[in-house]
């Protein structure tokens, strides 16, 4: 029997949030769904996931935070950052972090 993956998405808009975890699910994985960056951030404290899929844009933190913190906690876990209303210099910031 396959391992299911664990995936932690953080994104603050609940149709989005819905909609990713619904797929995931569907793709036979594990969603993680957390509207906020701090619950992200706690989960991260707590837990081990395989993936981490985050927005970019969100009240409180950003991703970018987020993906900072993905790097110390858990270094070796994979993050994609999206978003709605990216721009090439914030995509070339997050390929260098």
């Amino acid at each position: 029997m396959n391992k299911k993956s664990r995936i932690l998405i953080v994104d603050d808009e609940p149709d989005m949030l819905t909609a990713c975890a619904k797929i995931i699910s569907v793709l036979g994985n594990e969603p993680v769904p957390v509207a906020h960056a701090k619950e992200a951030i706690k989960f991260l404290e707590e837990e081990e996931f395989d993936l981490i899929f985050c927005d970019l844009l969100m009240p409180e933190h950003d991703g970018m935070e987020v993906l900072e913190i993905c790097q110390k906690l858990a270094p070796s876990t994979p993050v994609i950052i999206f978003s709605a209303y990216g721009t090439i210099d914030r995509a070339v910031t997050a390929m260098k972090a």
